[in-house]
Order: structure tokens, then C-alpha cells, then sequence
């Protein structure tokens, strides 16, 4: 289901004009908006789930930086500020939540950004995650003695159990954490997350994994982005959990996920290393490529200096002979461990062929320390100790017996254009078919300066006398491996299959465990392993409280909103603006899905809209979004108790001759609790306003049972009783006891 799909982000309203139901949210906001934001430095609005919290604070990020909003109060959407705020990547509105700035690091780098003044009035908005699970969905739970587990989510969270669970780092690793916040949630739409393995990693999963959730919930992706499940496609790829057992499997898939870490200075020294002596044995495969060189004795330093920074990549060094005509040569051979660490530069330095090829990529990479490593292999100088005879007479000089003709030209262009040194191409006077770069006088004495702090001393024979080999090449850091963890499975790539309203067919549509739906709170990652596999982003608000001090110390041009469902810190709310966004009444509701409708062709009764109203809480997203699921399923989307138990109410009040309301009873049963209190609102309501003199609502109004029914379904007892099957069993039955009179004629 792809974005433009979404009715509730299609219909979204775009102009405060357009906004249904919020008039005294709207009217304080555009009273801000007419003063330039001097009236507040940070607003919260606070609301439920759908109810428009975010919707109102983008039309008022439009509104502080539209051109026309003063003149005709409200935004326009064609000027360059309304077009600059609605921009996905725009310097004036941020819209930000749990899963930007939901940890340390993600603020920091908030804060940075915020030193940056916008030339416009900039709306930074911090939104909590709102995003819930069904309430039996499953979370993967770490027992002390390192063994997995999964317990229902509601169960975490109706008892506020401290436990820790299975999670992923900003990294891709599985890693441990507890527990630290319980989040239940008022009911919302669901639907159903299906993938499975992609091929050839079938035989690690238990075939297709589904989880139920809302639309906006955020799982992992496989570029290590959180995405909602309405953004998320047909073949969307994400990250999955996937359990692994077998000590030889549990070793090869550790291995595949080692992460090498190698600095900057180090792939500088590398590449730079790889136009000397160093090479790459390119064996085809995953984890196969290696480095090797062979150096003779006055090299030796150098090869040592290679082990040292390969670290935890260090092959061995053996003795060897090099046979020379008939003269031998002692030698030092290194040959590194294989490793995928090295697969980067095999790609960039071997063509497809597995020729090594010089190329401007590789060359690009190539920093001072690099250039040092080469010089130290392949270049010379005229020997001198005298400054001023150097830049008069003195080279410096590469040999080039190992580059073709294009690769010396490609050389020469890049010591020029990257360093401002110019090389020319002579003969090697050593070797009369062989070829040599040379730089004479000042350019020489410029580039030997510029490399002179990275020379290994053992090499100062090769710089001029009044020079001094800095040794800086032994400061650079080793290459470091970081091993992962086995927590009983690794996470894979999973590609989703279907994403779609979720039904259940044993307790029908929508269960929502009595009304509500189930998150977590995760310290420092944020993240939890649900249903099969899923690795889905929890509900954090931390990052409202990091930005307290921000907030007091205001930062220019910026207004801050925070949005959420319960209060925010009381230090930070004293802080704030305090704006209310209420819900919608439901004849509102109802008229506007019904506009929205009819314009989009779709017929809807009048009973199936006030069913609509009802199970959208008067949320206008709510409602948007099972309009979707009507258009797509039909009318068994709005599938409700309430024709079923309106008929129940007329069988109890109808005299003998009737229908048995003991034979209606059990077909009302099947439907969830939350939805047959939700009928018993809807009829009363219905019954009380109808004036339609033909439909079954008017007939009761006329026979006076409106006051009744009230008077029975509303008492304490029978409130308590709602809330749970048995107790709505127990009442219905009492009911059918109470107006058996009614029925057998005796009053």
C-alpha cells in the first residue's frame, strides 16, 4: 500500500478552512500565526490517536511563513513559503519523532542542525511514535541464561513487566535490552504484515511470517531505514529475525557478519601501498580475497609496518629466497588473512578480468599518507644536503616498470591536477625499456616536504640530508573487528507479500482485547523483535524531555511543538502553549465521509455511515481509513452487531408470536465485546434522533423504550458488565429474563 493510496493522507486537509471540528484549536493558532510566533516559543498539542495533531501543526508551519495568511487568514499553498514548508526536505517545518531523535546521539545531532538560522520562521514538531500492536502479538522475550522466549504484548504491558527483549542497534546487530516503558492505547485499525525469506533462505525460517499492527507502525528496512507499513509496498525488502541452529552454521554466518572497521588514514595508506608492492590474491568467492607482498631486506620495515595495521587481519611473515640469475636474495613474504575487508579495494583496483588497473577511483582515495607509502617502495631523490643545490639540481623520481603507458599518462595527470606537482615521463636511466616519473628542482623539493612527516625513519635514506622522515605512518590506528553476538537466530532479508485489513475470523473484526492496542518501550535502541520475525520501532518520548533546556534557551526563528496523547514533563509543558485537540462529533464525521464519498463513487447507507462515526472514536483518520477498507472489502468492512443487536432489542419488547430473542443471542455473541457496547450506544443514540417515521429506531421512539434502554444499559452494573464477554452474556441474558412478560402479553 503505497502513500498516495492512503485516503487519510489524500483527504488530509491542507488549509485551516479545511479542518473539520477543531474551531478553538484553529482559532488560537492563527492568532499566533498573526503575530509572527512572538506569542510562544513552544506549543503542545495534545489529543488522541487520529484526532489531527499533526495535520494542524503542518498547516501552522504553512501559515508562519505564507505571504498571503495576513491578508486573508488563511494559507494559500502556492507562495514560496508554503511551498518551502510543505517540502519533504524543508529548512522551515521539521516533523520529527521517536525513531529520529529518540536517542542520545539523534539529539545531539538535532541540536547542531538547530544553530543553523533559517531565514524563514522555522516549526520544529516532535511527535510521539503512535504505533501499536494487537494484543497477541508476540514479543521475543531473553531469558537470563541467554535462552529466547515470546510472550503475549499485552500481558508485558497490562502487568508492567520488566523484561528484556531481543532488539537490533542502529548497526543491524541483535542485541539485549529491557524494557522501560508500557504504552496502552486506544483501538485503531489494523491489518496484517505478511513476508517470507528470500530464496535460498527458506531452510533458516518457519516459511511465511505475519504480524498485526497498525497502518503507522515502523519496522526495519533492509537500507536500515524505519518505514510505516502504509509507505511499505508488495516486494518491499526489511530486516527479519529468523532462528538459527547448528554449531557449524551458527560459526559461517558469525563470520559473514563481522564488521572490520578501517579509517580513512589507513585505506589512504592502503591504496597508496597497492601502486607499490602490496597486492590482492583475488580467489572469486564470499570472504576470499587477501593481501600479500614480498619485500627484500630494505623493504622489510615497511612489510612490519603492514602487519602492525592489519591487526586483527595478520597473516604470518616467512623467510624466502629470490633467485636472481645466479645470485640469491632473502626475502620477507606476509600474506593476510582472507577476509571481506578486502573486498573493497580487489573492486576498485582489479578490473573484471582480475587485471590490476589504475583508475581514477582508486587514485581518488589516495591521501598524503598513501602517496608516502608509495614513495617509500618506488621512489628515490637525488641525494643532497644543501637547499639551495636541491632546488637547483635535485628530482625526485618513481619508477613505472609495473604501468602500462595509459596508466603512467593517468599518473602524471593526477600528481599534477590532485597534488600540483609536475612529473614528467623520462627513461629510467637504470633500465632503458622501463620508464620513470621525475620532478626536478622546487617541485621535487615540494613534494618531498609534503611527505616528509610520514616517512618511516627507517627510510631516510631515501629524502635529502636536510631532511628529517617523520615517522608520522606509525601513528596510524589498526584495523579493528568488532564480532557479533548469537542470541539464537541472525537477522536476514524478508520481502513483503501481502498487506492487508486484518480479520479475525474467530473473534471477528477488529478485536481489539476490550478497546485497546500494545507498545513498548525500549531503552537506548528503541527497537524490539515481534510476531515471527518483525523488527519493529517502539514508542518513545524522550525526545521531548532532551529538549528542555533548547526550549528555555529558544533558539531563533523557531517554534517548537510537541504532540502527543498524555501530558507531557510538567517543567516542559509550564514552558508551552497549551492547545487541546478535541475529537470530532460523529454528525460531523458522518457528513464528511459521506461528501468524501459520493465524490469518489462510492455509496454508503446511512446505517453503515453512523456505524462508520461510531467505530472511528471521531477520529477523521480513522475514519478515512475504514472508508478505505469498505472500498476495498465491501460492506463486511463496516461488519458490525449492530443490525443483529437492534433486532435482539425488538425480539426482547415484542409481544407473543415474535421472534425468540434466545435464538438471536448466540449470533450476537460472536461479535467482540467493544463492538456490541459500541451498538448499544449507537441504537440509543439512533432511537433518540431518528425522525425517519419508517425505519425499526422510530417505532421504538414512538413505543417509548429510549428511556428504558437507557436506564438499563447505562447503570453502573451494566457499564461493568460491558467490559468483558461474560459480563455482556450475563446481561443480554438478563435482559431477555426481564421482558418476558412483555412478550408472553402481561404487563
Amino acid at each position: 500500500m503505497t502513500q498516495d493510496q492512503n485516503l487519510a493522507n489524500l483527504y488530509r486537509p491542507r488549509t485551516f478552512g479545511e479542518m473539520v471540528g477543531q474551531e478553538l484549536a484553529v482559532t488560537t493558532l492563527k492568532r499566533i500565526a498573526h503575530a509572527d510566533g512572538i506569542a510562544a516559543r513552544a506549543l503542545f498539542l495534545k489529543g488522541e490517536f487520529g484526532c489531527g495533531k499533526s495535520t494542524v501543526a503542518r498547516v501552522f508551519g504553512k501559515a508562519m511563513n505564507c505571504v498571503e495568511f495576513k491578508h486573508k487568514d488563511d494559507v494559500c499553498n502556492e507562495c514560496a513559503g508554503c511551498q518551502e514548508a510543505s517540502a519533504s526536505n524543508s529548512s522551515l517545518y521539521w516533523e520529527l519523532d521517536g525513531t529520529v531523535v529518540g536517542n542520545i546521539e539523534g539529539i545531539r545531532r538535532l541540536k547542531e542542525q538547530l544553530m543553523v538560522v533559517p531565514e524563514g520562521r522555522r516549526v520544529v514538531v516532535l511527535d510521539e511514535v503512535q504505533s501499536c500492536f494487537y494484543h497477541r502479538t508476540p514479543v521475543t522475550c531473553v531469558a537470563d541464561d541467554g535462552s529466547l522466549y515470546q510472550k503475549p504484548i499485552a500481558e508485558i504491558v497490562n502487568n508492567r513487566l520488566k523484561v528484556n527483549v531481543l532488539s537490533s542497534d542502529p548497526y543491524g546487530h541483535l542485541c539485549v535490552r529491557p524494557v522501560t516503558g508500557w504504552f496502552r492505547n486506544p483501538s485503531k485499525p489494523l491489518c496484517k504484515v505478511t513476508l517470507r525469506g528470500l530464496s535460498g533462505l527458506q531452510h533458516l525460517g518457519d516459511g511465511s511470517k505475519t504480524v498485526v499492527c497498525t497502518l503507522d507502525h515502523k519496522f526495519l528496512c533492509l537500507d536500515g531505514v524505519y518505514r510505516q507499513v502504509s509507505d511499505l509496498a508488495v516486494g518491499s525488502l526489511v530486516q527479519s529475525f529468523h532462528r538459527v541452529s547448528g554449531s557449524r552454521r551458527i560459526h559461517a554466518e558469525l563470520n559473514k557478519r563481522i564488521v572490520y572497521t578501517i579509517p580513512g588514514s589507513v585505506k589512504s595508506f592502503l591504496y597508496g601501498s597497492f601502486l607499490g608492492g602490496l597486492t590482492i590474491d583475488r580467489a572469486y568467492g564470499s570472504n576470499s580475497s587477501r593481501v600479500r607482498c614480498c619485500y627484500g631486506p630494505a623493504n622489510r620495515f615497511l612489510l612490519l609496518e603492514y602487519h602492525r595495521i592489519l591487526g586483527a587481519l595478520t597473516g604470518t611473515i616467512s623467510d624466502g629466497v629470490r633467485h636472481v640469475g645466479s645470485k640469491d636474495y632473502t626475502v620477507y613474504i606476509m600474506n593476510s588473512l582472507r577476509s571481506s575487508a578486502f573486498d573493497e579495494f580487489s573492486s576498485v583496483c582489479y578490473n573484471i578480468d582480475g587485471v590490476r588497473e589504475v583508475n581514477l577511483v582508486w587514485l581518488s582515495r589516495i591521501g598524503v599518507e598513501g602517496l608516502a607509502s608509495w614513495y617509500m617502495h618506488s621512489g628515490s631523490c637525488s641525494s643532497s644536503y644543501d637547499i639551495a643545490r636541491f632546488k637547483k639540481s635535485g628530482y625526485v623520481r618513481f619508477t613505472c616498470g609495473r604501468f602500462t603507458d595509459a596508466e603512467i599518462t593517468l599518473l602524471q595527470s593526477w600528481l599534477q591536477n590532485r597534488w600540483g606537482f609536475r612529473f614528467t615521463v623520462k627513461s629510467n636511466p637504470k633500465r632503458s625499456k622501463s620508464r620513470v616519473l621525475q620532478a626536478s628542482g622546487a617541485e621535487a623539493l615540494g613534494f618531498l616536504s609534503l611527505i616528509a612527516p610520514y616517512v618511516l625513519c627507517e627510510f631516510s635514506s631515501k629524502l635529502p640530508g636536510f631532511m628529517v622522515a617523520g615517522n608520522g605512518l606509525r601513528q596510524l590506528p589498526c584495523i579493528t573487528v568488532e564480532k557479533p553476538s548469537y542470541y539464537g537466530g541472525f537477522l536476514y532479508p524478508g520481502e513483503i507479500t501481502a498487506v492487508e485489513p486484518f480479520e479475525d475470523l474467530k473473534h471477528g473484526k477488529y478485536p481489539y482485547d476490550y478497546g485497546y492496542t500494545y507498545d513498548l518501550e525500549v531503552a537506548d535502541t528503541h527497537s524490539y523483535i515481534v510476531g515471527s520475525g518483525f523488527v519493529a520501532h517502539n514508542c518513545s518520548k524522550a525526545s521531548q524531555d532532551a529538549l528542555l533546556k533548547t526550549v528555555e534557551e529558544g533558539v531563533p526563528n523557531t517554534i517548537f511543538m510537541f504532540c502527543g496523547t498524555e501530558d507531557i514533563s510538567p517543567t516542559l509543558k509550564s514552558r508551552c502553549v497549551n492547545i487541546d485537540i478535541s475529537t470530532i462529533p460523529l454528525p460531523l464525521v458522518e457528513a464528511h465521509v459521506a461528501k468524501i464519498a459520493a465524490s469518489r463513487g462510492t455509496r454508503l447507507s446511512a446505517d453503515e455511515l453512523h456505524i462508520l462515526a461510531m467505530k472511528s472514536d471521531g477520529h477523521m483518520r480513522n475514519a478515512l481509513q475504514l472508508l478505505q477498507f469498505y472500498e476495498l472489502a465491501g460492506p463486511r468492512a463496516l461488519d458490525s452487531s449492530y443490525f443483529k443487536f437492534r433486532d435482539f432489542i425488538v425480539a426482547c419488547f415484542s409481544k407473543s408470536g415474535g421472534t425468540d430473542p434466545s435464538s438471536l443471542l448466540s449470533d450476537l455473541l460472536l461479535y467482540p465485546t467493544i463492538d456490541v457496547r459500541m451498538s448499544v450506544g449507537l441504537l440509543l443514540r439512533n432511537i433518540y434522533a431518528t425522525t425517519d417515521e419508517g425505519s425499526v429506531e422510530f417505532r421504538l421512539q414512538k413505543a417509548g423504550l429510549g428511556k428504558t434502554l437507557f436506564g438499563f444499559f447505562f447503570s453502573p452494573l451494566a457499564q461493568q458488565a460491558l467490559g468483558s464477554e461474560v459480563g455482556v452474556e450475563v446481561l443480554l441474558r438478563s435482559l431477555i429474563e426481564r421482558t418476558a412478560s412483555t412478550r408472553s402479553g402481561n404487563r
